[in-house]
């Protein structure tokens, strides 16, 4: 009975797949904290975009369309899961596609870009390690 109820739940989850036609890149950025004995230090962090402003793709054919998903490959979101894949950001599309640049104290957001047409915002998040976030706790 135990084997079927784990394949039975195993069937029913989906996950988003890892795209292969733009590889991910993260930009580099510092982040420097102090304690409150008055030492300060800087580590190399990066950044890494949200999904929702990424391109979604089944084998290179676009699953977001104008503003709506392809119902071709999304006719419900779990066959979206399925068809479509997340691609990773490579290092050129952050400042051309993007308008998004790092110094090395600074992000720079642009939030209207037109190299590839219009791009109107975008999401980013620090990175602890290359698969974690870097979480910050605010007040304690």
């Amino acid at each position: 009975m135990k084997s079927f109820t784990f394949a039975a739940l195993a069937a029913a989850v989906s996950a988003q797949q890892v795209g292969y036609n733009k590889q991910e890149y993260h930009l580099p950025l510092n982040l420097g904290t102090c304690t409150t004995g008055g030492g300060c230090s800087t580590e190399l962090k990066s950044v890494v975009m949200d999904a929702n402003w990424r391109w979604v793709d089944h084998n290179g054919t676009n699953c977001y369309t104008g503003n709506e998903w392809n119902t071709s490959f999304c006719p419900d979101p779990d066959t979206c899961a399925e068809n479509c894949a997340l691609e990773g950001v490579p290092e050129s599309d952050w400042s051309g596609t993007y308008g998004v640049r790092s110094t090395q104290d600074a992000l720079n957001v642009g939030f209207v870009t037109y190299a590839y047409g219009k791009n109107v915002g975008s999401r980013m998040y620090m990175l602890n390690t290359e698969s974690s976030y870097q979480m910050f706790y605010l007040k304690n």
